[in-house]
């Protein structure tokens, strides 16, 4: 029986007097409007300074502070001479923070592309971040084209005092050598570091991160190190690291509390110390073989319960299913993003390698890129063994009803017992998509064919 709701217990009232107030935002105390103005962004406090008299010069008091190239000089660089929109953008920044000498900036953001005649600006920059008590401090110097990068800014790190160095909790550099004439020994409170396009030698690497023990995310983006990233002593507090198209042979650390780990790049070796609890793996990876994936990184990605992984090439090869595979012991979700080839496209099945080393597996995607659409729904399927108790979700997409494609849909519906939901798409999610329509009928047909007389009555199947 369905229940309605009324108002019977609520009686109505005759509402008296009721007006709007003429109170308004200026009437608030000053103390009161400079606790609201300090918590936004400087170019959403400026636009409140055509508001009133009274506010003009609010802005100042503004504790963060993003000084975009764009904003400053009110349009992008695009066929602007390089040198006049540079030194437009120092003008423009050196006339702010002059109004700001003494004032508190606790963000301070700096985005422009390097030029060589920025060096001594944002020296002074820094300085005024030392002065201003800045705890998060970003220097976004990346060109609009970074391939080939060779000038970078060196980060003058001799600029930060004693007093400086334990005030600073978030640091994002881009476009920045780093060389210190003496071991600098790290930021004690750093929570955050963010490199890209970071020039630094191993020693001196080390060095700083041994030297943060309360760093929780980290991030590692085209930089440039040409060999091993190694620290010495344990991050213990890091949940979040990122590697993504480094010169870096090998990568070392301990990190037991690790939660997420993302890896752009090829095969090295990996070693993270005994993570406890890593919950999410995002791998893009190029030059793999099956071995490595199902060997070795079981063994890199300790008790990982989510894992994500896309590769441009994935050998299938003989045998069907690999011998002597670890174990994801912990693996809960997968999702594979795969290019196959024609010459290999009848080997498909062999990726239920992945569900046996994953024991207690419960949500499956696969996004193929697959091209070759010869001999669809051709041929007799082979049988295969397999026991995947726990899987209850499985969504395929770039399914083009190949033989291969079918074998491998067919092995985990006769052998996943608690199957309750099949998603089947024959659109591409990775790749260009060449099918016309009558390739989508040709791929749902051969799906629907096959499914029949399979399918657990009690699974809901969605072929798009």
């Amino acid at each position: 029986m369905y229940r309605s709701v009324g108002s019977t217990h609520c009686p109505k009232k005759t509402i008296y007097g009721m007006r709007r107030s003429n109170f308004e935002l200026g009437d608030l105390p000053e103390d009161v409007l400079h606790t609201v103005f300090s918590k936004l962004q400087l170019n959403e406090v400026v636009r409140t300074s055509v508001l009133s008299n009274k506010w003009r010069h609010m802005w100042t008091i503004s504790s963060k502070l993003s000084l975009d190239c764009a904003a400053i000089c009110g349009r992008r660089r695009y066929f602007c001479d390089k040198q006049k929109y540079t030194q437009e953008f120092i003008d423009g920044v050196n006339t702010v923070l002059q109004q700001l000498r003494g004032k508190v900036v606790e963000e301070l953001e700096v985005k422009v592309e390097f030029d060589s005649i920025l060096v001594d600006h944002l020296d002074s920059w820094i300085n005024f971040a030392v002065s201003s008590c800045t705890k998060n401090l970003a220097l976004d110097l990346a060109p609009a084209e970074f391939v080939g990068v060779k000038d970078r800014y060196m980060f003058p790190i001799e600029l930060f005092d004693s007093a400086s160095i334990p005030r600073i909790q978030h640091i994002q550099l881009s476009c920045i050598s780093f060389r210190p004439h003496s071991p600098f020994r790290g930021f004690p409170n750093l929570k955050k570091l963010d490199l890209h396009l970071f020039d630094v030698s191993v020693l001196d690497l080390d060095d700083m991160l041994s030297g943060c023990p309360n760093l929780e995310w980290l991030s590692f983006i085209r930089c440039r190190v040409s060999d091993e990233l190694k620290v010495k002593q344990p991050l213990s507090r890091l949940l979040y690291l990122h590697i993504a198209h480094c010169t870096i042979t090998k990568v070392e650390l301990r990190a037991e509390n690790l939660k997420t780990f993302v890896y752009h790049g090829g095969r090295l070796p990996i070693d993270l110390g005994q993570v406890k609890n890593l919950e999410t793996a995002e791998l893009r990876l190029y030059g793999i073989t099956f071995e490595y994936v199902l060997s070795v990184l079981p063994n890199v990605l300790l008790g990982v319960q989510n894992v994500t992984l896309q590769t441009s090439y994935l050998p299938l090869e003989m045998p069907l299913f690999l011998e002597n595979i670890s174990s994801f012991s912990r693996l809960k979700f997968l999702r594979l993003l795969l290019f196959v080839s024609c010459r290999e496209s009848d080997n498909i099945v062999s990726l239920a390698s992945f569900l046996r080393a994953a024991p207690l597996i419960e949500e499956l995607e696969m996004h193929f890129d697959a091209s070759c659409l010869e001999g669809v729904g051709w041929g007799t399927l082979r049988s295969l063994p397999g026991s995947y108790n726990y899987l209850r979700k499985v969504h395929i997409t770039g399914f083009n009803g190949i033989k291969g494609q079918l074998e491998f849909l067919v092995h985990i519906v006769e052998n996943a017992p608690v199957l309750e939901v099949l998603t089947v798409d024959p659109r591409k999610k990775l790749g260009l998509c060449q099918c016309n329509a009558s390739d989508f009928m040709a791929s749902r047909d051969s799906v629907r064919s096959e499914l029949d007389g399979k399918i657990l009555p009690s699974t809901e199947v969605h072929i798009l």
